[in-house]
């Protein structure tokens, strides 16, 4: 066979030959073409070179024929842009950074998304807004890290640091050699124990301060420099260092399999309709006429009371200095006060405080493989990312040889699987439609919904284990709980765990088919709770306060504790909206009171940035000290005078009135003396201070006063 000759396209249309006569064989060419067919030509060859130039549709795919391409990059205010190519086969990534009305970053470390533009704008060189930023790649790179991995790893060898980052968990540790390891992942090798963990806003925070003091000695007076870093995969990313504004940017390129997506399809609108409607409402009141009818009652009264609450009002006077030496409250009287008027009793038991997801999760997942009898557990969001179901994994797992039953609110999960987490999951991950079927297929996990009637929601976050173990306070499953955002969980011992199991039960009977019916004769068959013994040395007495259709002790307790403060008052919730809370924190500091208040820079709630804002500038007029805790705090705790109480409860109407939430409470020196050393001491440390009001508009003021009502 000959082979075909080559195809070379001949640059002029005028004629295939140079002479005008004769064409191809011999044959006479035919007239010249007219200019209309000239035309149409010449725009198919330009298109068809313009197609073969143009740039792929996602940047995996340009990645992958460019895969040690460097970025030219351009910086302001928080907005990036990294170019790479040349035109006409230029592309862009492009993001911005969340900052707060005040100007200060959300963190001092932040994570932006960024974009992918296969027909961007031109590059903003000579603009006075764009800068210009120097790019660090290569050996650069290597020797940075390095120098990191120096100031990070522990003292002595075979002692590791478990540090999470927006593209997983890794370990730095040295080897009895004395030289220093890493590995990605957190199962560390033979030989080699974790003492350290760092969550990923305190790696961020850590990473930031290291890399500026790095960037002082071998890049002296360039305000903003890029990093390209490489995250242990193939997957670049890339650091942009602002040494003005002192923060780091991480800036994760778009993925082509990553399943998040954020729009409304029809199908999810038909679901939403189906959870809401048709089981919320027409199927619970089937199975729960009584606990429904009950529920509407309180639901129209709660909302009545809501829409004649009074708006914020100025306390009289100004505030007066603080006396940090006045006596608390007496404990004893508190203590007294809350058996009374609540209802409830002290149990004992034994406390630890796990702070953040990088703490509480591998907690958590040891508890769950050791378990030999029982898994239970009770959350308002179970969601369907790559950490939900890593832990269905193990309960599926599990369930061959244990009793597993998980009870999730519907809507608050169904929801949930829409959002988007700040974090990629890892490649190739794609979520199950249903994390309900997802648990139960080909396993003997048992999963009940609690249904929402009447805008109700179960937010209660209980994790129990053989009867044994008990983990109470503001963790959900998901990503952002184990990866992204600042939380606070407790795990509980000893007599006070069979009291949280009975709660359980009945929930769970409730949730079933037979619903009210089925929780009355669970009821009325259990065994009446023994009285509450001694507590051992090691234990302490704690109290369960709850919000339930029929009582309201979270709130009744947290009122009545700061109204009564005399020393001190600190308090962190990432919703802070109930006005009657707000004015008493308010009083409370033109009593003498030292009150400290703590909201996350970022809040995930519509509306909720507004409305913090708005009631910062409140508190801060009344002589109240107001922290942002850089990036999204979830953590719901009170520290009064010495008596703590945390748990699921916000501070809002709707945890306080309307969901289902279990709190815990101590008045133990032990339990305040940990909560303010683990969580408070280290945020407000961590935290930026407000000093002055931040500018709100009208549309903030509008915000903060529906959110007040709800």
């Amino acid at each position: 066979m000959c082979p075909r000759p080559a195809i070379r396209i001949i640059p002029s249309i005028r004629g295939i030959t140079d002479n005008p006569g004769i064409g191809i064989g011999g044959r006479r060419r035919q007239p010249p073409a007219r200019p209309w067919f000239q035309a149409s030509v010449a725009a198919a060859l330009a298109f068809g070179a313009a197609a073969a130039s143009r740039p792929p549709p996602s940047w995996d795919a340009w990645r992958l024929d460019h895969p040690e391409a460097v970025p030219t990059a351009y910086q302001r205010d928080g907005r990036v842009r990294l170019y790479f190519g040349e035109p006409p086969a230029e592309v862009m990534l492009e993001g911005r950074l969340q900052t707060t009305r005040d100007g200060f970053p959300a963190a001092d470390f932040g994570l932006i998304r960024l974009q992918y533009d296969r027909s961007p704008p031109r590059r903003p060189d000579g603009s006075r807004r764009w800068r210009r930023v120097p790019v660090v790649a290569g050996e650069t790179w290597t020797r940075l890290i390095a120098a990191l991995d120096a100031a990070l790893v522990p003292a002595g060898t075979n002692r590791a640091l478990c540090f999470q980052t927006a593209l997983g968990e890794g370990l730095v540790w040295r080897n009895p050699r004395g030289d220093i390891q890493r590995r990605w992942g957190r199962q560390p090798p033979p030989g080699v124990r974790i003492v350290r963990q760092m969550s990923l806003p305190e790696f961020g925070r850590r990473l930031a301060g290291e890399i500026r003091r790095w960037l002082e000695v071998h890049w002296p007076g360039e305000p903003t420099v890029c990093l390209v870093a490489n995250g242990g995969s193939a997957e670049p990313f890339f650091l942009f260092v602002d040494q003005e504004q002192r923060r780091v940017l991480a800036c994760l390129p778009p993925r082509e399999d990553d399943p998040r997506v954020g729009h409304f399809l029809p199908a999810t609108l038909t679901r939403d309709v189906a959870t809401l409607v048709v089981e919320g409402h027409l199927w619970a009141f089937v199975k729960n006429p009584v606990s429904s009818a009950a529920r509407l009652v309180d639901r129209a009264g709660e909302t009545v009371r809501r829409l004649l609450a009074s708006r914020l009002k100025d306390v009289a006077g100004e505030p007066p200095p603080l006396a940090p030496d006045r006596p608390g409250m007496d404990l004893e009287s508190w203590e007294s006060w809350l058996d009374r008027k609540t209802g409830t009793r002290r149990e004992p038991g034994s406390v630890r405080f796990l702070v953040d997801g990088v703490r509480f999760f591998p907690v958590l997942e040891k508890r769950l493989q050791e378990a030999r009898k029982s898994i239970r557990l009770q959350v308002g969001i179970y969601d369907n990312d790559d950490v939900a179901v890593a832990i269905a994994d193990l309960l599926r797992d599990k369930s061959r040889t244990v009793t597993v039953q998980v009870l999730m609110d519907r809507y608050s999960s169904t929801a949930a699987h829409r959002a988007w987490s700040a974090t990629p999951p890892p490649p190739g991950f794609r979520p199950p439609r249903s994390i309900a079927a997802y648990l139960e297929r080909g396993s003997r996990v048992h999963v009940r919904p609690f249904l929402n009637t009447w805008g109700s929601a179960d937010h209660t976050k209980l994790y129990l284990i053989d009867g044994r173990f008990a983990y109470v306070g503001g963790m959900n499953v998901g990503r952002e709980y184990r990866f992204e955002w600042h939380d606070l969980m407790s795990e509980v011992r000893g007599p006070i765990v069979a009291s949280l199991e009975r709660e359980f039960a009945l929930a769970w009977a409730h949730a079933g088919a037979l619903g009210d019916l089925a929780a009355l004769w669970r009821r009325l068959n259990s065994a009446a709770p023994p009285s509450a013994p001694e507590p051992d040395a090691d234990q302490v007495l704690l109290r369960r306060l709850h919000t339930t259709t029929t009582s309201k002790t979270i709130h009744r307790a947290v009122r009545e504790a700061i109204d009564r403060a005399r020393r001190e008052v600190f308090l962190e919730n990432p919703y802070l909206f109930s006005n009657d809370i707000i004015v008493a924190l308010a009083r409370a500091r033109h009593r003498g009171v030292d009150v400290r208040v703590v909201m996350g820079a970022k809040n995930n709630m519509a509306g909720g940035p507004a409305s913090n804002l708005v009631v910062a500038n409140y508190l801060l007029g009344e002589g109240v000290r107001v922290y942002f805790y850089p990036g999204m705090s979830h953590v719901k705790a009170l520290l009064v005078d010495g008596w703590a109480c945390w748990g699921s409860a916000n501070f809002n109407g709707l945890s306080l009135r309307n969901n289902l939430e279990l709190n815990l409470a101590s008045s133990d020196p032990r339990v305040a003396g940990a909560l303010r050393r683990d969580l408070f001491e280290p945020d407000f440390a961590l935290a930026h201070e407000l000093t002055r009001p931040v500018q709100v508009s009208w549309t903030d003021a509008l915000m903060q006063n529906i959110l007040s009502r709800l």
